[in-house]
């Protein structure tokens, strides 16, 4: 791909979940293609997540509310 941009970090974590967890808060990461070995299982994963896809469903209904009243 021409102009793409790769990203390589060296990360320093007292787990894994705290690595993972520090991966997934950087903001560019939607936005990344990414291969990723699991380094947690599948339920920390999930726990890891939960609390940011509950942050983006507040704010899509923040959105779709500011829509709705005309933005106020």
């Amino acid at each position: 791909m021409s102009g793409a941009v790769a990203l390589a970090l060296i990360v320093t974590a007292e787990s894994a979940q705290e690595s993972d967890d520090l991966i997934t808060s950087l903001p560019v990461w939607p936005r990344m293609e990414a291969e990723v070995i699991p380094l947690t299982t599948f339920e920390r994963r999930k726990q890891s997540l939960l609390p940011r896809l509950d942050a983006l469903k507040a704010q899509e209904r923040e959105l779709e509310r500011s829509s709705t009243s005309g933005g106020r």
